[in-house]
């Protein structure tokens, strides 16, 4: 799978068509204009390639409460990292209500909320960020429990409150404390790759059955890279898989690559695949 994501098929420039293409390119490149203009192509581009892959941020429609369904009865123990007002909590105890859940959420209006809905001794509600260092950091926090409040300042909507929030990491939360944990929910707004590398020795050492992550935009605002998340998966033997509303596609990043738009995937530790079996698509594309 690395091999694959490092090998991109291209056109040769010493071939005749590899010349004719570099010096098309040379002439519109050496224009400031055309180039802008490449921008905006490329924008676009990526935001279509993010609505084929994505589809919809609606959990009824693209795949998430129907992964929940599949795993019924599958579920003991949970952590929803980024729980806002924690629909997908709710969602996963009328599949498993009998699951044991950590809920993480900085934002004081969230963990008010989520603290009235869930009187469940059962059900943890932990005001902090998760990532990947220990500290304080900035927050900025939506009005009305808003859905991309986030770490990453800039990506969060106009009006967002910043105030500073404390930050661990899942390793220090949960690696010594909880045992082993079958679904880890992350979303968080752009700092889902840097809360996975706080999680890189619960990862490393099989703690964690099945991860689901969030990918958007934001991710480019907080320097990660869908390569490099592929990339560690790979490396301690998880595959990563697309979810849509057809179901789990292994993700070919040599085709794809990064489009920063919104999707969610699905980080499978390879010895709890066949629970999922059903549900894997058998092509290149969703």
């Amino acid at each position: 799978m690395l091999e694959a994501m490092n090998n991109h098929a291209w056109i040769k420039p010493t071939s005749l068509l590899g010349a004719a293409a570099d010096a098309i390119h040379s002439a519109l490149g050496s224009r400031e204009t055309m180039a802008k203009l490449a921008i905006k192509i490329r924008n676009q581009m990526n935001m279509i390639v993010g609505k084929h892959l994505g589809q919809s941020c609606n959990s009824y429609v693209n795949g998430e409460y129907y992964l929940l369904e599949v795993l019924k009865g599958k579920i003991c123990t949970f952590v929803d990292i980024g729980a806002n007002s924690g629909e997908w909590t709710e969602a996963l105890l009328s599949f498993n209500p009998d699951a044991t859940g950590h809920l993480y959420d900085p934002s004081r209006a969230c963990c008010e909320f989520l603290r009235a809905k869930f009187q469940d001794n059962r059900i943890i509600i932990h005001d902090k960020a998760l990532s990947n260092f220990e500290g304080i950091a900035e927050f900025a926090e939506e009005v009305d429990r808003g859905e991309t409040s986030s770490l990453n300042i800039y990506s969060a909507a106009p009006g967002a409150i910043v105030r500073q929030v404390n930050v661990s990491t899942f390793d220090r939360e949960l690696l010594s404390n909880s045992g082993p944990i079958d679904f880890v929910k992350i979303d968080a707004e752009g700092s889902d790759f840097q809360v996975i590398q706080g999680a890189q020795e619960a990862l490393k050492n099989g703690c964690i059955r099945w991860l689901q992550f969030e990918y958007n935009a934001s991710w480019l605002d907080a320097g990660s890279s869908l390569k490099n998340a592929l990339q560690f998966f790979d490396s301690i033997h998880f595959d990563t898989y697309l979810l849509s509303k057809k179901g789990l596609t292994l993700f070919d990043y040599s085709q794809w690559g990064d489009f920063y738009a919104y999707a969610n995937f699905l980080a499978v530790r390879r010895d709890s695949l066949s629970l999922l079996s059903g549900l894997i698509v058998p092509t290149a594309s969703p």
